[in-house]
């Protein structure tokens, strides 16, 4: 196994969000979508009720707003096929 780093840790994060297909599972204490995966990632997924998008995840512990940066939530609200999963 490879410890990547670089572009080479950036494409395969683009590569596994681009290329799911059935499930895409992605947990993380603190999300915040790009505008760069937004339109060139997620975009393509926006309408496929095939894709079950699983979301984990938590809040800032200062002032318990949920994790998501920006209009992050809003977003995924326009999935199909969404699960948010809170994890305290």
């Amino acid at each position: 196994m490879d410890f990547l780093t670089g572009k080479p840790l950036s494409d395969t994060i683009h590569n596994t969000l681009f290329m799911a297909e059935k499930e895409l599972i992605i947990i993380s204490p603190y999300i915040q979508i790009s505008d760069y995966l937004r339109e060139n990632v997620f975009k393509q997924h926006l309408y496929n009720p095939k894709l079950h998008i699983i979301i984990g995840f938590n809040s800032y512990k200062e002032n318990q707003t949920f994790s998501f940066r920006g209009s992050g939530m809003e977003y995924f609200l326009n999935f199909p096929n969404l699960t948010l999963v809170y994890i305290p």
